[in-house]
């Protein structure tokens, strides 16, 4: 089906019976045709208690990419300043084809803890097949 994205390795047989190593876990692959530059974006756990240790107390931003892509995401508090901001690479995690996460650890650029109350994520990817922009809201209380 479209959109789903499968990774994969491979071994060898010789013609004795004798198989090789797996091969390292290879990027992303789609299974089906590229409909969309981004899709499927969403943020958990939401609102982010950043008062919890682990991954409870972080923000994970999920999307899923039609094509190994520049990603920058900017965060915003909901006067419109900018909080924080993260960019990735065309094919390293957080710019790779298929479905990727970013954690949002709740802090600013100056690596404190931002005040309780709602953030604006903009998600911003450029790609072969053009330029898309995706809007999420995430909460944080303390």
């Amino acid at each position: 089906p479209v959109g789903n994205f499968y990774s994969y390795r491979v071994r060898s047989l010789t013609g004795s019976g004798v198989f090789s190593n797996w091969s390292p876990l290879a990027a992303n692959v789609e299974s089906g045709g590229v409909t969309a530059v981004i899709s499927g974006v969403s943020s958990y756990p939401n609102p982010v208690d950043t008062r919890k240790g682990g991954e409870e107390g972080v923000a994970h931003i999920f999307y899923s990419l039609g094509y190994d892509s520049s990603v920058n995401i900017t965060l915003y508090d909901l006067l419109g300043y900018l909080v924080t901001s993260m960019s990735f690479s065309p094919g390293q995690p957080g710019g790779q084809a298929g479905p990727n996460y970013v954690p949002w650890d709740g802090k600013n650029g100056a690596g404190r803890y931002v005040a309780k109350g709602g953030y604006i994520a903009r998600i911003e990817v450029r790609s072969p097949a053009g330029t898309s922009v995706a809007i999420r809201k995430i909460g944080i209380i303390h």
